[in-house]
């Protein structure tokens, strides 16, 4: 029974490993991928309006993606912090 449990907790932090390297991963693509937007835009963005807009908005979606990042897992709602 106690291997059983072993197992099964031990594949339960593998998955949760698996989805924060995905997560990392994302992350730093769509930070890389803003900042080379914006960069292309700056120069038409300062007489443009509708480019800054958009500027704004990737850097919004920058915003709410780190903050969901930083949000504790939901699936270990109630359960105690892995030691």
């Amino acid at each position: 029974m106690l291997e059983h449990i072993h197992k099964h907790i031990t594949s339960e932090l593998n998955q949760n490993t698996k989805t924060d390297i995905i997560f990392i991963l994302t992350s730093i693509f769509l930070n890389l991928l803003t900042l080379a937007i914006n960069a292309g835009m700056v120069e038409k963005s300062r007489t443009d309006n509708a480019q800054l807009i958009v500027m704004f908005i990737f850097v919004a979606l920058i915003v709410v993606v780190n903050i969901i990042g930083d949000l504790p897992d939901c699936s270990r709602a109630g359960k105690p912090a892995p030691s």
